[in-house]
């Protein structure tokens, strides 16, 4: 389950027999995402992995939902700026598309759609 609230936060929730176990709280989600989607396309489908934006480098990261410690936020893939530019979120947010639990897509400004699987940095 999961549950989107005000100021840019996102939990995401494990149903137990108890009832609900909060397993992750993603604070930090720009806020570009909530204004141009309503569901969470940010998510893939397991609820995983999502997208977001590393800060230090501007670039469009994937990263582990449910690591902590000090694997909290623990990078599995880095999108390169010549496929998703993070100073123009609104674009990158329409283009962007999971496909499945292991590869996402991207479509670029032709109109072309290219997959790619979360391995790593992503080649030139």
């Amino acid at each position: 389950m999961h549950e989107i609230l005000d100021y840019n936060r996102f939990n995401v929730y494990r149903i137990t027999n108890e009832g609900l176990d909060l397993m992750k709280r993603l604070p930090n989600l720009p806020e570009e995402y909530f204004k141009h989607c309503t569901h969470a396309f940010y998510l893939s489908p397991d609820f995983q992995s999502y997208l977001d934006i590393d800060p230090k480098k501007e670039v469009f990261v994937i990263r582990d939902t449910l690591s902590s410690g000090k694997s909290a936020n623990s990078v599995k893939c880095e999108i390169p700026q010549w496929l998703m530019s993070a100073k123009e979120i609104a674009s990158a947010v329409l283009r962007f598309k999971w496909v499945d639990n292991q590869a996402f897509s991207v479509v670029n400004a032709e109109g072309f759609e290219r997959v790619f699987k979360v391995a790593g940095a992503l080649d030139d």
